[in-house]
């Protein structure tokens, strides 16, 4: 059985990249302003040039910022808007739980005509598979069932999901102006029942979730939690 670890470190990188991403996407930086230079943000975040400038050319990348000479490091306008991702361990958080998930499967296979998990994306490509479950306190509340696409996200392929959920990986890493969630009623199968430690039937939110670049599927995700113990709130 694979270890249940708690997610609590995340890299420089990660940090730098998140709080600089959200601060756009948020509002907080709006177009046209400018990010503290490379040396400004190296004493903020206590760390080297070379790691502040590999998370702005990670932003630049997805179309948020631009680097211009002499003119620093500028904010963009966004064309399309942000649409949060569905975040099982914000949602824990945020009950005053503590959040856990545990890795089951986390494989790479061939998208081939013979085997094709994934009718959107290309024959021959790779995909990554992983299957987790996430917690609140000791209880399962989530089964995450999602692929990757490893072509536009190769870094996928080296990243340790023991220590790091898809999703969050996913908000950290991936361009996704498109965001599609579908929220459904369903009954848990067998394999569910299992891995959320419920009746086989037992009433479930499910959440189909796609994401995209423009017409380049990025990730696609079933999620499914027991309906008595996880709520979404639309307001």
């Amino acid at each position: 059985m694979v270890e249940i670890r708690n997610i609590e470190k995340r890299t420089l990188y990660d940090t730098i990249r998140s709080t600089i991403r959200t601060s756009i996407t948020n509002g907080e930086l709006k177009p046209g302003d400018r990010l503290p230079t490379e040396e400004q943000l190296t004493v903020k975040f206590r760390t080297s040039r070379p790691t502040i400038n590999k998370a702005i050319r990670s932003l630049a990348r997805d179309g948020l910022v631009e680097t211009r000479k002499r003119g620093g490091t500028v904010i963009l306008a966004q064309t399309q808007s942000w649409i949060p991702m569905l975040d099982i361990s914000q949602y824990v958080s945020k009950r005053g739980e503590k959040y856990s998930f545990e890795l089951l499967e986390c494989k790479e296979i061939k998208n081939t005509r013979d085997n094709r998990l994934w009718i959107n994306v290309a024959t021959n490509s790779d995909i990554l598979t992983i299957e987790c479950v996430h917690y609140s306190g000791v209880i399962p509340i989530q089964h995450e069932q999602r692929l990757i696409n490893l072509g536009p996200l190769s870094e996928a392929r080296n990243t340790d999901f023991k220590n790091q959920s898809p999703s969050k990986w996913l908000q950290n890493n991936a361009p996704w102006p498109s965001l599609d969630q579908t929220i459904g009623a369903i009954g848990a199968g067998e394999l569910i029942a299992n891995r959320l430690n419920v009746r086989h039937g037992t009433p479930c939110i499910g959440v189909h979730q796609i994401t995209r670049n423009g017409n380049e599927y990025l990730s696609v995700a079933t999620l499914t939690c027991p309906a008595g113990r996880f709520s979404i709130n639309t307001g």
